[in-house]
């Protein structure tokens, strides 16, 4: 099926689609926010738009499947890389990956604290801890760093002045 000709019930339709809110969607192409959900609905029993939004959700569930299936391929490619330590090979296959995952803007996925939480999680534990030093280094969190660092130096000297006072 063709775009809608009406610029308005396509960009309804794609909304839709996308977030699967019918008043939501109806307020972000610009009717009333008062009315939005009985507009949505008058909308959605529009037989042109009720098509147009089961073709643009069939096209998405597609999308979804073909990065799914090359995330998990590159995911793949990645484990090998890093267990054969080619690491040029890994960063190459962990760019590719974000590149498929990042196709999408912020504002069309959400995500959630937990979800990126272990996502944050996973991808430490796939690099070297040298890595992952190198890392909070470069970013706003460099203090944590540094202040494991200087703990375990005190820790260090905390063990050494006990051990030599047993020794005494």
């Amino acid at each position: 099926m063709p775009k809608l000709e009406n610029e308005k019930y396509e960009d309804f339709a794609n909304m839709v689609a996308e977030t699967g809110n019918g008043a939501l969607s109806a307020r972000s192409v610009g009717y009333a926010k008062k009315h939005s959900h009985i507009t949505a609905s008058k909308l959605l029993k529009i037989p042109e738009i009720k098509a147009r939004v089961e073709e643009l959700k069939e096209s998405k569930k597609t999308e979804v499947n073909f990065n799914v299936d090359v995330v998990e391929e590159l995911e793949k490619q990645y484990d090998t890389a890093q267990k054969k330590h080619n690491i040029p090979g890994a960063l190459k296959a962990l760019e590719l990956i974000q590149k498929v995952r990042g196709n999408k803007s912020s504002n069309e996925i959400e995500i959630s604290v937990e979800s990126l939480e272990e996502n944050i999680i996973d991808c430490l534990n796939r690099i070297s801890t040298e890595k992952v030093k190198e890392l909070l280094l470069k970013s706003n969190h460099s203090k944590i760093i540094l202040q494991l660092e200087s703990n375990i130096e005190q820790h260090q000297q905390h063990q050494e002045k006990t051990l030599q006072e047993l020794q005494e």
